[in-house]
Order: structure tokens, then C-alpha cells, then sequence
């Protein structure tokens, strides 16, 4: 192995200035100086980290890098993010992170940033102009297609709503609509119609005024039926009866075919009915 040399006190690099050896026991292996950084500071600094550039400063360049680059559009001062810098952020984490809930419906689906949005917050900032303010997200005006100046607005939660692929068109008219003209929430009725309901009754049926199953409830339910509490709270939620619950059987599939779990439930608990 090639002997290293003892660097020579006074010898800079980067911000640091060598001042003397730090002699330990390991010093025939580990080679070690005392450095003192422009800042004032002093620390031990090993012979690799100065030679191969590694420890430029104590830390206040890096500090000093960081203060200018948020300094240059204002938006990430004393670590608060402004709306605006929280919208393009946010805009990029879900068209690159792979294991996002939502990756689906973006990465996954093919939805990009446009470079130029993608490569500088200042490009984006001055597309988009200030934040509306409370209220008010970054929305895509075609869902099918990327984040770039001409398919953006700025938009609140009610006209997103009309602007997504779940709004999907039911009995000639869109989800949203439907939920306007009845009081019914678009939840509910998407969750109504993927649980069987006809179109006239998820629309007209009042929704459930009920405190909700208690955790404890679900899981004496699930051992009551041998279903699963997941799919008891979704038979719930989407307005079944208790009775219903319990004794309608589970779908499953087995070998692609699909088949049946009855319930173990015999109808010797009394069960009050929560609808």
C-alpha cells in the first residue's frame, strides 16, 4: 500500500487552512488535522476528506449555497414554503414517485411535467401567476394529459370535481351533476351504483344519519359472519342494513371462478338494526 504523506500546516482547501497533525494512536493508518474554516470555526478534518474535496467548510458553505438558492425566487424563506412553491412541488412529486397511493392515476398513467416547469420553479411561477390563494389548487384542464402552461388552471374543489375521471356520465348526465340536483354527496352515489343500486334508488334513497360502526362493533361483527371488517364497514357505508350485512354472502374467486362464502351467522344474536 502506497505511504501518504503528511499534509504541510497552512495548506488550504476549500475553506479550510490546515493548522497541525492530529496525532492518534491510529495516525499511521488514519491521518487527521486540526483546520480552521474562514468562518472561525475549528475541527478535525480527515487527510481524504480535504485531498479528494469531500469537506470543503464547517458547514457554512453549504448553509450559505442553500440561502441563495431559495433567495433567488423568494418562495422557500426560513424553510416556510409559500403556496405557490407547495403547488409545483407537490405537481412533480406525483408524476415521479412510483409508490405514491396515487401513482396510478399519475406516473403510472403516463402523466408528465413538461421540462421546462420540471427544470426551474421560475418557469413555472411566472406561467402560472401568483396562488388564488385559500381555496384554490393546481388543476388540469385535459386529465389525460400532462402538467405544461396550456392545459393548467388554477381551480377550487367543487370545479375539480367536475373535472376528474371518477365524474364519470350515468343516465345521460355526470356524477356531480347528479349529486347537485339530489343533495347527495358524489361519493356516495359512486359507492351506491358499484354496490348494485339502481340509479333511481342511490338518488333518491336519503342517506344513513348514523353515528357509524365502532371499531369494537366491527370486529364482533367479523367474527360473527367470518367476513372480513373491511368489507363490513364498506356494506355500511354504502347504506346496507345490519341484517343485510351479516347475511348476505361474499363474493370471492377461486381459479378465476367466482363463488360464494355464506355467512356463519344463524340469526341467534340479537343484532339491532343500525339503518
Amino acid at each position: 500500500m502506497k505511504k501518504v504523506d503528511w499534509l504541510e500546516s497552512g495548506k488550504t482547501f476549500g475553506r479550510w487552512t490546515i493548522i497541525r497533525k492530529h496525532i492518534t494512536e491510529d495516525h499511521h493508518r488514519e491521518k487527521r488535522y486540526w483546520c480552521r474554516c474562514v468562518c472561525g470555526s475549528e475541527k478535525v478534518v480527515h487527510h481524504y476528506n480535504l485531498t479528494l474535496g469531500k469537506s470543503k467548510s464547517c458547514g457554512c458553505l453549504s448553509a450559505e449555497l442553500t440561502s441563495k438558492r431559495q433567495a433567488t425566487h423568494g418562495q422557500t424563506r426560513d424553510k416556510k414554503f409559500s403556496k405557490l412553491y407547495n403547488a409545483w412541488a407537490g405537481m412533480r412529486n406525483r408524476c415521479r414517485n412510483v409508490k405514491g397511493n396515487r401513482a396510478k392515476s399519475y406516473v403510472l398513467k403516463g402523466i408528465r411535467v413538461c421540462d421546462e416547469w420540471d427544470n426551474s420553479f421560475e418557469v413555472f411561477a411566472r406561467d402560472m401567476g401568483p396562488h388564488p390563494g385559500e381555496g384554490f389548487s393546481l388543476d388540469r384542464i385535459d386529465n389525460n394529459k400532462g402538467y405544461f402552461k396550456e392545459n393548467c388552471r388554477w381551480s377550487t374543489p367543487s370545479e375539480q370535481g367536475y373535472n376528474t375521471s371518477s365524474n364519470v356520465v350515468v343516465g345521460g348526465k355526470k356524477i356531480c351533476d347528479l349529486a347537485n340536483e339530489s343533495g347527495i354527496k358524489p361519493s356516495i352515489i359512486r359507492s351506491r351504483l358499484n354496490a348494485g343500486w339502481s340509479l333511481e334508488r342511490a338518488l333518491t334513497e336519503p342517506p344513513r344519519i348514523s353515528p357509524g360502526l365502532r371499531r369494537k362493533e366491527i370486529k364482533q361483527y367479523a367474527e360473527l359472519t367470518g367476513f372480513p371488517e373491511s368489507l363490513i364497514l364498506y356494506r355500511f357505508k354504502v347504506g346496507w342494513s345490519i341484517d343485510r350485512i351479516l347475511t348476505q354472502p361474499m363474493r370471492i374467486v377461486e381459479h378465476g371462478k367466482h363463488v360464494f362464502k355464506h355467512s356463519k351467522y344463524n340469526g341467534d344474536h340479537n343484532v339491532s338494526e343500525a339503518a
